[in-house]
Parts: C-alpha cells; structure tokens; sequence
C-alpha cells in the first residue's frame, strides 16, 4: 500500500536524509559542516568547484576532492566507476569510521552519466 500511517521506523529513516540546495556561494558546504554528525566524510563530485571552503586539519573530517592530471585520458565511464567505488568503499567502512556522508556537487554528476550513455555526444 503506497500510502500509510507514519511510524517511527519510517520517521527515522526519512529524518536520516538531508538534500540541501541553492546558489553558488551560498553557504551550503558551511552549513552542513556546522550541523552534520562526525566522524564525516565529504565526497565532492567531479565538476564541483565549491570545495576550496572545506577546512583541512579537523578531527573526523576526511574530505575526497576531484583532481584530474593534466594529460590523463579519462572517460565517462572511469569517472562513473572511480566516483562509484569511492562512495561505496566510503558507506562500507573501508574508508574509516563515518557517521555522515555529505555529497557535494551531486547536480554536476548527470553530465557524466549523460556521456556515458551517449558516448560523448553529451558534453
């Protein structure tokens, strides 16, 4: 039944969830690094240019930023699998203890799969 009386279980699970969005420069990376839960982990998108607020030196803060080589061939699907194995090796423990996990940038990566699907036709 898709409707239902809401129960704590469910309460919980959607109180879990926060989608924070707005304009550049608008304080939104600030604003979850004042509220969110440590140990956290940021995992800024590829595309994402916002990251240079991210503080470095904090105690339970690990922050993944992308960075490409210059000259490095990449692909749409690299991008795609390297973004996919960080988040779950992130959600899976692997990359420390996490008791948040804050995706940055997350508008910025339908490009990638938008060129995967298109063979580059996309972008």
């Amino acid at each position: 039944m898709p409707i239902k009386v809401m129960d704590e279980g469910a309460r919980r699970r959607m109180a879990t969830r926060a989608f924070n969005f707005g304009p550049p420069n608008s304080l939104k990376t600030t604003s979850a690094l004042l509220t969110a839960h440590y140990p956290l982990q940021i995992l800024s998108f590829p595309g994402e240019t916002g990251w240079g607020t991210i503080p470095s030196g904090v105690p339970g803060l690990t922050s993944y930023v992308w960075e490409e080589a210059p000259g490095d061939p990449i692909t749409a699907a690299s991008v795609r699998r390297e973004v996919n194995d960080v988040t779950l090796n992130i959600l899976a423990g692997k990359a420390g203890p996490c008791k948040t996990l804050l995706l940055d940038g997350a508008h910025k990566l339908h490009t990638v799969y938008m060129d995967e699907v298109t063979s580059g036709a996309f972008s």
